[in-house]
């Protein structure tokens, strides 16, 4: 038995080594089939791409990679099959010309978004800082651990410690009793929310 060579013209790939391969979802591979970005032949329900639909593929993805819309790569694509490798290179340096000012432009965007965010988080710090005193940052389950080490004595006294500020609110009042499993929810929200 003679093993083909990966370079063979009449070399064909399942759906599921391109997937591997290119890192995409089948489901990415059957949509650019359905905008005729890819021709793979069948052979029952199995599709079986060519060579060609790989270097198409590659350069799908290329485009994608640098945010060309799919019905530009697609018309790069065609014109080459059409009119060939001039035609294709004309038309492609004036595309990508476009979409370098394009990601230029996003960049700049992009920059000063970051700018105007670092300045509000400084200014918004330095607000905080002033008026309370600040605590090393601990998430949700250093809060938990916080309210477990008080103990079941603490935490499973049946009422909601937040009853006050639910009725300030114009919620319900918490005089009911609360189970303790329910109560340490809420005193664990309450203690998030103090933090």
């Amino acid at each position: 038995m003679s093993v083909e060579p990966l370079d063979a013209p009449s070399r064909t790939y399942r759906i599921g080594h391109l997937c591997r391969e290119f890192g995409v979802s089948a489901r990415t591979l059957r949509y650019y089939e359905e905008l005729g970005l890819l021709t793979p032949d069948r052979q029952g329900t199995t599709r079986l791409y060519s060579r060609k639909d790989r270097a198409r593929l590659t350069l799908i993805l290329q485009g994608r990679a640098v945010g060309m819309p799919l019905a530009e790569v697609g018309h790069l694509l065609d014109l080459h099959e059409r009119e060939g490798r001039a035609a294709l290179h004309a038309d492609a340096l004036s595309i990508f010309r476009r979409q370098l000012r394009l990601l230029e432009a996003r960049r700049e965007a992009a920059e000063k978004g970051i700018t105007v965010l670092q300045s509000a988080i400084a200014r918004l710090s330095d607000q905080d800082e002033a008026r309370v005193p600040r605590r090393p940052e601990a998430g949700p389950a250093a809060s938990g651990e916080r309210l477990l080490a008080r103990g079941p004595e603490w935490w499973g006294q049946g009422r909601a410690p937040q009853a006050d500020l639910v009725q300030r609110r114009g919620g319900p009042s918490h005089d009911a009793e609360v189970p303790p499993a329910a109560q340490l929810i809420c005193d664990l929200e309450n203690d998030v929310v103090r933090d």
